[in-house]
């Protein structure tokens, strides 16, 4: 297993200060995550002597608010071992692929692009204050591509602008766009091969869920140059409950809490068999590949 140094040994590393600042908010999906990939290693390990590459698992802090994979590489982490060809990630998630549609952007905004908005913080006086003379607003917009983005942030600048025009210069508004995470793109051959051989081997089990909108930071660890990816989601729902949910009205997430609620518990025993088979047929697939390449 590796990890990444700090090359000051008097001196935290920055995942080591990020692991200590989320340690009390650690959630089962993370349990998952590093149950299967410790799991897959022993088991791949076991049969080392059958294939000579180099498998490289990569524990990773601070991945949904990103960070975490730029400060492993900033800590010295392929000074110690080197960039992969090739990045295999799995994320638990929900049985179903329950995702957001692709909604209908009117203009300014180019709807062949899929876009979603939302406010993730607003900020305004301090308690005890009864005036204030500052408001921060904090939307976050998820796309999936850069042209899109930029209209959303063009269209959010001039609507906050105009707002504040009415006040006839007494309120300024300055407005700036900071980017939380690259977009999560699978490499197509890497992702249709992945699904051939899943769905040869799960049979029913497998599904393709529709476009999803993580906010990953794991590609960044490709280094400077871009190493082709595949990320994939792993169900995690008892099919009883998943089944007694479908049955009743309404939208299925009323029932079934997802990834970040604290009633999020997965089917532990289902769940970890299945992200075990899938990571090490994943990686014995492209070992295979690069082994005959």
């Amino acid at each position: 297993m590796t990890s990444s140094l700090s090359k000051n040994n008097h001196k935290p590393s920055l995942c080591q200060q990020m692991i200590e600042k989320y340690r009390p908010d650690i959630h089962s999906f993370v349990d998952i995550h590093t149950a299967c990939v410790l799991a897959t290693l022993q088991l791949l390990h076991s049969a080392a002597k059958e294939w000579p590459v180099t498998i490289l698992p990569i524990f990773q802090p601070n991945v949904e608010i990103p960070g975490g994979a730029q400060a492993m590489i900033d800590d010295g982490l392929y000074e110690i071992c080197p960039v992969p060809h090739i990045m295999l990630t799995q994320h638990v998630g929900m049985s179903k692929g329950i995702g957001s549609n692709s909604p209908e952007c009117p203009e300014p905004i180019d709807s062949s692009g899929f876009a979603t908005l939302a406010c993730r913080g607003f900020h305004a006086g301090e308690p005890g204050a009864l005036f204030t003379n500052s408001v921060n607003l904090h939307p976050e917009t998820k796309t999936t591509n850069s042209k899109v983005r930029d209209q959303i942030f063009a269209a959010v600048k001039a609507i906050t602008e105009a707002e504040c025009g009415v006040f006839r210069g007494r309120v300024k508004a300055s407005v700036s766009l900071k980017s939380r995470a690259p977009i999560t793109l699978n490499d197509r051959e890497i992702a249709e091969t992945l699904q051939s051989y899943f769905g040869d081997y799960f049979g029913e089990r497998f599904w393709t869920p529709p476009m999803d909108t993580p906010v990953e930071d794991f590609s960044i660890l490709g280094g400077t140059s871009p190493v082709h990816f595949v990320y994939w989601k792993l169900g995690s729902t008892d099919p009883a409950r998943w089944d007694e949910a479908e049955k009743k009205k309404g939208n299925i997430l009323e029932y079934l809490p997802t990834n970040h609620s604290p009633e999020f518990a997965p089917a532990a025993e289902l769940t970890v068999s299945t992200g075990i088979e899938a990571m090490t047929l994943a990686t014995l697939i492209f070992l295979w590949f690069l082994r005959n390449s």
